[in-house]
C-alpha cells in the first residue's frame, strides 16, 4: 500500500539511469547534472536499477510495489521464530519497516539480510555456506547495502569462532550441547578454516563489479560523510524521529538477551548488538536492527517457555502476559504504521511532486538552467530529462578534493552549495551566475513552511533564511507559474 501511494525520492533517478545503461552501458561521468558533468559517476546500485526499469516497463509502479511488498514481507518472515512469541517481534518489526518502506533499494538489503541470518543457522550453514559467496557477488551489483551485510556475516563467523574458544560466559542457562550449536560442531576445526576460506571467497565476490575496488572507496566515502546525519532525514541519529517499536525491540533483546545468554550466544550478540549501534547511528539502520532482533530473540523463547514449566497457574499467567504483549506490540503497529501510512499519502505524485509544472514547462520553449530542489531531483531526472538538475539524491556526497580531483573545480560540492543558498541564506545570484542558472522550480511549501520527513532541514533555530521565492522576487526575478504544489521564476529580462 505505501509503495502505491509513495513516490520515493529517488525512484525516478533509479528509473532513469536504469533505462540510460540497458540503451548505452553505464555511464562514466554524470550523466543527468549541470553541475558535476565531469564527476566519475559510480552507479552503487546499477543492477538493481536495470531491473526496476524493466520491472516498470512490465508492470508499472503497481507491479513494483507489489514486489518490493514481498520482499519485505518475505524478510520479516525468514527471521521470525514461527512460534507464538513470534507474532510480536513479527508486529513490532512490520512496524519498524513500514516507516521505510517502498519501491526503494533498501527494501532489497533487508531480504538478502534476513538469507544471510538463516545461513548463519549452525544446520544451515553446514549445508548452504559455499552458496554465501554467491549471494554476496550478486548483491555487491544490487546495492552498497552489501557492506551491512559484509558486516554481519563477519559477525556471525567471528561469534561462531569465538564460541568454540572462550569459556562459558554463565553457569546458568541451558545445557552446553545447546550452547555448542551456536558455534561449530565439536571437534571440527577444520570447520573454523573452512568458514575463514568462504570469508575469502565473498571478499573476492565483493570485488567482482564494474568498478571493482573503486565501488568500495565509494561506499567508504558514503559511510564516513559525517555531514549525511544533519543533512538527510533518513541519515539522522535515533533523536531525529520517535520509533516505538524499535525501542520495544530494544527492550526485549536487553532483558530476554542478558536472562538467555547462553542461548543468546555469540554470534546473536555480535550481530545484534552490532545492528543496534547502527540503528542508534541512523534512522535508516533500525530496519535492519528490527531483522536481526526478531531472529536473535527466536533463540530465547523456547527457553523462555520451558522456564515457565507445567504448572497450570504459571501457565494461565505466562498466557496473559503474552496477550497483554500482542496487544501492545498491535497498538504500537496501529498507531506507528498508521501514521507512516497518513505521512506516505504526502508523498504522493499529486502532492508532494511538481506534476503539473513539468507538464507546464514540458509545452514551453527551452527556459534555460534550472534549480530546483534537491527533494524533487530525481523526479525531475526521470519526468523532465531535457533539463539537467542542478543536485539530486546521488550528489550529497560528491565532493571534490586535492585527493579526489574529479571535476573540474577542485574543492567543489554542488550539495554544499544547494545548502548554502537553502540553508544558510547565502547570495544566490553569484552562484546562478557561475552556472547559468535562468529558472528556478520551487515547491509552494516552502512559503507556507510545512514540512515532511525527506526535507533537507532548511536552517538553524534562530537561523531561517527567508523562502527563496521571497528572496527571488526582492531582486526581480519574475513568476511565470503557479500551482497547488510549485512555482516557476525566471530571471528578470528573459
Amino acid at each position: 500500500m505505501k509503495g502505491l501511494w509513495m513516490l520515493d525520492p529517488d525512484f525516478g533517478q533509479h528509473l532513469r539511469t536504469g533505462e540510460v545503461i540497458v540503451k548505452s552501458g553505464l555511464p562514466v561521468t554524470d550523466p543527468f547534472s549541470y553541475t558535476m558533468p565531469d564527476w566519475k559517476y559510480i552507479d552503487h546500485a546499477w543492477l538493481s536499477d536495470v531491473l526496476v526499469w524493466v520491472g516498470y516497463q512490465a508492470g508499472g509502479t503497481e507491479f513494483l510495489a507489489a514486489v518490493y511488498a514481498t520482499m519485505a514481507i518475505g524478510a520479516l518472515w525468514l527471521v521470525t521464530d514461527k512460534g507464538r512469541w513470534g507474532v510480536v517481534t513479527a508486529i513490532l518489526g512490520a512496524a519498524v519497516l513500514i516507516g521505510r518502506a517502498g519501491v526503494r533499494q533498501q527494501v532489497e538489503d533487508w531480504l538478502l539480510i534476513a538469507v544471510i541470518l538463516r545461513l548463519l543457522e549452525d544446520a544451515v550453514w553446514q549445508k548452504w555456506k559455499w552458496v554465501v559467496p554467491v549471494i554476496f557477488g550478486w548483491w555487491v551489483n544490487l546495492h552498497s547495502g552489501v557492506a551491512m551485510g559484509l558486516a554481519i556475516l563477519g559477525a556471525g563467523v567471528t561469534g561462531k569462532i569465538l564460541t568454540n574458544t572462550l569459556p562459558p560466559t554463565s553457569p546458568s542457562g541451558p545445557s552446553p550441547s545447546i550452547s555448542q550449536a551456536r558455534g561449530f560442531a565439536a571437534g571440527e576445526g577444520s570447520q573454523a578454516v573452512k568458514a575463514l576460506f568462504v570469508g575469502g571467497l565473498v571478499v573476492a565476490a565483493v570485488l567482482i563489479n564494474p568498478y571493482g575496488i573503486r565501488l568500495w572507496k565509494e561506499i567508504g566515502e558514503v559511510a564516513g560523510d559525517r555531514s549525511l546525519k544533519t543533512t538527510i532525514a533518513e541519515w539522522l541519529p535515533w533523536y531525529g524521529g520517535v520509533d516505538l517499536a524499535f525501542w520495544m525491540l530494544a527492550a526485549m533483546v536487553g532483558m530476554w538477551g542478558w536472562k538467555y545468554r547462553r542461548v543468546m550466544g555469540w554470534p546473536e550478540r555480535l550481530i545484534v548488538g552490532g545492528t543496534f549501534v547502527a540503528g542508534l547511528s541512523s534512522l535508516r539502520h533500525m530496519p535492519v536492527f528490527a531483522l536481526t532482533a526478531g531472529w536473535g530473540l527466536g533463540k530465547v523463547w523456547k527457553a523462555f517457555e520451558e522456564d515457565v514449566g507445567v504448572n497450570d497457574e504459571a501457565r494461565r499467567r505466562l498466557g496473559g502476559f503474552y496477550k497483554l504483549m500482542v496487544g501492545v506490540a498491535v497498538m504500537v503497529f496501529v498507531v506507528q504504521g498508521g501514521l507512516e501510512l497518513w505521512f506516505s499519502r504526502s508523498l504522493s505524485e499529486a502532492s508532494f511532486y511538481p506534476q503539473k509544472a513539468v507538464a507546464w514547462l514540458k509545452g514551453q520553449p527551452d527556459m534555460g538552467r534550472l534549480f530546483s530542489t534537491y527533494d524533487w531531483g530525481g523526479y525531475l531526472i526521470w519526468k523532465l530529462p531535457e533539463y539537467k538538475t542542478f543536485v539530486d539524491g546521488r550528489m550529497p556526497s560528491w565532493k571534490c578534493s586535492m585527493f579526489n580531483v574529479q571535476c573540474l573545480m577542485p574543492g567543489y560540492s554542488a550539495f554544499e552549495e544547494f545548502l548554502d543558498i537553502t540553508r544558510e541564506g547565502a547570495d544566490f545570484e553569484p552562484i546562478f551566475d557561475k552556472h547559468g542558472v535562468e529558472a528556478v522550480l520551487w515547491p509552494k511549501r516552502d512559503l507556507v513552511k510545512t514540512k515532511v520527513w525527506i526535507n533537507i532541514e532548511l536552517g538553524k533555530p534562530g537561523k531561517k533564511p527567508k523562502p527563496l521565492p521571497v528572496r527571488l522576487e526582492a531582486v526581480g526575478w519574475k513568476m511565470v507559474y503557479e500551482d497547488g504544489a510549485a512555482l516557476i521564476f525566471m530571471r528578470k529580462g528573459m
